[in-house]
C-alpha cells in the first residue's frame, strides 16, 4: 500500500532476495495520478495488469492522488539463483533465505527499512504491518 500524496523514493535493491527474485505487482487499486519509475520509464499500471519489476534498476513510485494505492506484490526466486550449498540445506532454511518477510522481524521503527529504500521502517514496510 502507498498512501495518497505519498512516494517511494528513487532507490536499486540490494539485499540477495530482492535483486534474484522476479518481483510481479498486480495492481489491486489505483489510479492515473500514481507514476511507476523503472528502468528510466514511467508507467502508470492499470488495475487487472500484471507487471514484472526488475529490483535491480533503480526505481520509485509517486502517488500524486488523493487516494491510497495497493498492488499484490509477488516474489519468486528461480532456484537456478540459489547457491548450490543452499539447495543441499533443509527446506525450512531454504524458505527462510528466500522469504524476504524474516529481514524485517525484530527492525526497530526508526531504523533504516531492510528493503533498502532508504526509508525508516515505520514509513516504509513497518507501515503495513
Amino acid at each position: 500500500m502507498l498512501k495518497a500524496h505519498q512516494r517511494i523514493p528513487l532507490h536499486k535493491d540490494k539485499l540477495y532476495t530482492l535483486i534474484n527474485c522476479h518481483r510481479i505487482h498486480v495492481p489491486i487499486r489505483t489510479n492515473d495520478q500514481v507514476t511507476f519509475l523503472v528502468g528510466g520509464e514511467e508507467k502508470r499500471m492499470q488495475v487487472g495488469e500484471i507487471w514484472e519489476i526488475n529490483n535491480a534498476t533503480y526505481h520509485r513510485v509517486v502517488n500524486h492522488s488523493d487516494e491510497e494505492r495497493v498492488h499484490l506484490i509477488l516474489d519468486w526466486v528461480p532456484n537456478i539463483t540459489i547457491p548450490a550449498g543452499d539447495l543441499a540445506t533443509s527446506s525450512s532454511s531454504i524458505s527462510k533465505q528466500r522469504n524476504p518477510g524474516n529481514i524485517f522481524k525484530n527492525t526497530p521503527r526508526n531504523a533504516l527499512c531492510p528493503c533498502g529504500s532508504g526509508r525508516r521502517y515505520k514509513h516504509c514496510h513497518g507501515a503495513i504491518n
